[in-house]
């Protein structure tokens, strides 16, 4: 841990919202992980996924992922909720170093944010936090990513996926997970293949008379069976 107290204020400042938010994201990068092993995605998939979601949304989802998980024990899945919504609850915290301006603070040796309220009110609430105050909420950042590294690390590789499909088998879908009989959707490294079988549409190949991408002309009855 950096000695902030030996930095001067100007310096102290800008490093102590730094240090969290360093720390914030060490800690959030776990939750795409857990997304990826959860689906079953690759490095490259995992990222396209994980950068258009909102921090909310990938709770959401790890959050599911978890509770679908057949690696991770009730009480294991009560813990694993229980951590996530600690991380969506501290999510004010992350915000207030992003977004508001903040300076070095002339109460304290640590840092004055000016944080601004105006849901339904407009208020400008005096917020200060001490170096130990920084110190104390990285801490919490740090070891909520060691748990969440923890939980991807009880996760079976994609193992919810498959086992999702495979509980859909007795509706008449006829899926296959990893080998048996292939008759319907198909999991593997592209994702989900072959016809669904809830639809009731004839599954035309192309070239044939019934594919509406390559009509064929009316046949052509003997002009002597209509005499």
């Amino acid at each position: 841990m950096i000695d902030f107290k030996a930095l001067d204020p100007e310096t102290r400042c800008p490093a102590l919202v730094g240090a969290f938010l360093q720390s914030w994201a060490a800690m959030e990068i776990n939750l795409s992980y857990i997304m990826k092993r959860g689906l079953g995605l690759n490095f490259n998939q995992t990222f396209v996924l994980s950068t258009n979601v909102q921090l909310r949304d990938k709770i959401h989802i790890c959050k599911t992922l978890t509770w679908l998980s057949k690696d991770l024990g009730d009480a294991e899945k009560v813990t694993a909720k229980a951590l996530l919504n600690s991380v969506r609850d501290r999510t004010p915290l992350r915000n207030m170093m992003a977004h508001d301006l903040f300076w070095p603070s002339s109460e304290s040796d640590g840092v004055e944010f000016n944080v601004i309220k105006a849901k339904g009110e407009l208020s400008f609430p005096d917020t200060v936090w001490t170096i130990s105050k920084f110190e104390e909420e990285i801490a919490i950042n740090n070891d909520h990513g060691e748990r969440l590294d923890a939980l991807y690390q009880r996760m079976g590789p994609a193992r919810i996926t498959r086992e999702f499909l495979a509980s859909l088998s007795p509706n008449g879908l006829g899926i296959s997970i990893g080998g048996g009989l292939t008759t319907g959707i198909t999991a593997g490294p592209g994702g989900l293949t072959g016809a669904d079988r809830r639809d009731p549409r004839p599954q035309a190949g192309l070239g044939s008379a019934s594919d509406p991408s390559n009509p064929q002309p009316p046949a052509q009855t003997d002009p002597a069976s209509r005499e």
